[in-house]
């Protein structure tokens, strides 16, 4: 009878590490945001970048999420000059991702990183980057942590996110909507 205790305390223990993304951040300095110049990709050399490269479906998420990420690795390049960030949804403002690597077939996860949800009132991707650079901006709430909301800038160094800085949302002024007649 001790079973559906330590499912319920294995639960509670889970459910208290999603809540974060476990990372202390710094703020950024609002007046310099990180720029994609300041990281950019380190390109990849025609010996390394191989045709018919299959990808390593080597953990749980990436078996579980094997279309989305099959999809997005057909198509060209689309962050770090030879990786593809595929993303899904996961409700109706909800979004994953993956990192795949063009010349190896491997499949990164943000081991801090399992959902990020829309934050109200902004009207932003949830993902910006960009194939020249290593540079990945998440805008929202990771994690559904709504006591954690922002812009959160990091790295892709060694096949890793590494964080950078967070800036806080700005709240909505409600003065700036048109009045409705």
């Amino acid at each position: 009878m001790q079973k559906p205790s330590i499912i319920i305390l294995s639960f509670l223990i889970l459910s208290s590490q999603l809540g974060s993304a476990n990372t202390s951040w710094i703020s950024c300095d609002s007046k310099k945001l990180p720029s994609p110049k300041e990281y950019p990709a380190e390109k990849a050399t025609a010996e390394t970048l191989k045709t018919n490269v299959q990808l390593h479906f080597n953990s749980k998420n990436a078996r579980l999420f094997k279309s989305a990420i099959s999809s997005a690795f057909t198509k060209p390049s689309n962050f770090a000059d030879h990786f593809v960030i595929a993303h899904w949804g996961c409700g109706s403002s909800c979004s994953q991702f993956a990192i795949a690597n063009k010349e190896t077939g491997e499949i990164y996860f943000a081991p801090d990183i399992n959902v990020v949800v829309d934050v109200y009132g902004q009207n932003q991707e949830r993902l910006v980057y960009d194939v020249d650079s290593r540079l990945l901006v998440i805008t929202g709430s990771i994690n559904e942590d709504s006591n954690d909301k922002g812009q959160f800038f990091y790295k892709w160094e060694k096949n890793n996110l590494i964080p950078i800085c967070k800036e806080a949302l700005k709240p909505i002024d409600p003065n700036s909507f048109d009045e409705i007649d």
